[in-house]
């Protein structure tokens, strides 16, 4: 059986390879890789000095969309190392940036189960560099 056709918002066929900022907070910069059928997403030079490895976020061109999860570490309210997963879609793409729908604040309890701060996942404009 051949394998399903991706469809993905225009633009996100193309090659999305590069640095972005994110609009909002542009000292936030992150390191696009794409090999046509994976896009991979992770922070370059963290403005907080910390760990770049700590999240990134993994997508798949699909018949869906360009799905997928981030997944990573973040502190419970007691300060524990938590590992963390939450769905991450792309949602639009153009030559000045993207645009990912997920999760904009978690919150994790000492057993590092995630709590939502947010009623719905919101979108966030990643822009060019």
């Amino acid at each position: 059986m051949p394998a399903e056709k991706a469809v993905v918002p225009r633009g996100c066929d193309l090659n999305l390879a590069g640095r972005y900022r994110l609009s909002i907070k542009p000292f936030w910069r992150y390191q696009l890789e794409d090999d046509g059928t994976h896009v991979t997403l992770r922070p370059a030079d963290p403005p907080d000095g910390g760990d770049p490895d700590a999240m990134a976020m993994a997508l798949s061109r699909t018949s869906r969309g360009l799905l997928g999860m981030v997944t990573g570490h973040a502190r419970s309210v007691s300060g524990a190392r938590c590992p963390v997963s939450f769905p991450a879609q792309l949602i639009a793409c153009s030559p000045e940036g993207l645009t990912v729908r997920s999760e904009d604040e978690l919150s994790l309890d000492d057993q590092c189960q995630m709590r939502r701060t947010s009623a719905a996942p919101t979108d966030k404009v990643l822009l060019r560099e």
